[in-house]
């Protein structure tokens, strides 16, 4: 089955274009293709092909002092505060981050346990 939630109607829109070349850097509010051209954007979701041990693979994150995210992480240790933020990188905040996935398959039930759990609380007085 073939699910479909309006994604081709939405392709077809007059304000959406789909860009298929190769990007070769993002700067404030465009995205700069590698002929040179800019798309401006709103909004940047990257999606990735998956390989777990290499997080965020094979995009180029540099953060503060030109540190990259291969740098603080090499391929296999991808760490970050409760998941969300990294040290060095101010900019960089993850939804689905380093340690946040259980691996048998509950995390979507697990996710908001998970953020319920890490929200601040009132304190007893």
């Amino acid at each position: 089955m073939l699910r479909d939630n309006h994604l081709y109607r939405m392709l077809k829109r007059p304000n959406v274009e789909l860009v298929t070349d190769a990007i070769d850097h993002i700067i404030e509010d465009s995205i700069v293709m590698r002929d040179g051209s800019a798309h401006k954007v709103d909004v940047n979701v990257m999606a990735t092909r998956f390989q777990a041990p290499k997080m965020l693979w094979p995009m180029e994150i540099v953060g503060r002092a030109g540190r990259t995210i291969r740098d603080a992480w090499g391929d296999d240790d991808p760490r970050a505060y409760l998941g969300i933020a990294m040290p060095g990188f101010p900019n960089l905040f993850l939804t689905y981050g380093p340690n946040t996935n259980l691996a048998h398959g509950g995390s979507i039930i697990s996710t908001p346990s998970a953020r319920s759990a890490t929200s601040p609380r009132p304190c007893a007085t």
